[in-house]
């Protein structure tokens, strides 16, 4: 059955859930290196999401939506 599954080569992205968008967004830049590529304006015109980069031979998406509910 192994032979049968085809080697992981990296994703092409994830969109996480998060509680604290600017907080995230800094940790995960100074433990991964995640690199912002752009911003989304939520309904009230305040920052509800950031899309960006993992780095790497195979550069991973990864975004983050702002989500209270979220868990910690």
């Amino acid at each position: 059955m192994e032979e049968s599954i085809p080697p992981l080569n990296g994703l092409l992205g994830t969109k996480l859930p998060v509680r604290d968008l600017a907080g995230t967004c800094s940790w995960y830049s100074r433990v991964f290196g995640w690199e912002a590529v752009m911003e989304f304006p939520g309904p009230d015109g305040t920052i509800a999401g950031a899309a960006g980069r993992l780095p790497g031979a195979n550069p991973t998406g990864l975004s983050f939506r702002a989500n209270p509910a979220a868990q910690s």
